[in-house]
């Protein structure tokens, strides 16, 4: 079963993969890495959860997508 607590996450856009670190809290998503910082929300039902998370830039790097999804 799911639960609220600090994880590290991986994904994988069309642009490429990365790392990072996610809170997730009663709904909510936030995070980052060294490139990005993450938003959003997540529902959980049962044992599989879906996240929807926004990203936004706030320092240089290579390219990156503007959005993810994590399943």
């Amino acid at each position: 079963m799911f639960k609220d607590g600090i994880y590290s996450a991986w994904f994988k856009t069309p642009r490429g993969e990365g790392t990072g670190i996610v809170h997730f809290q009663d709904g909510r998503v936030s995070g980052g890495d060294s490139i990005m910082s993450y938003s959003g929300s997540y529902d959980v039902a049962g044992d599989p959860f879906t996240a929807t998370v926004v990203t936004e830039r706030h320092a240089e790097g290579h390219a990156t997508s503007a959005s993810m999804s994590l399943s």
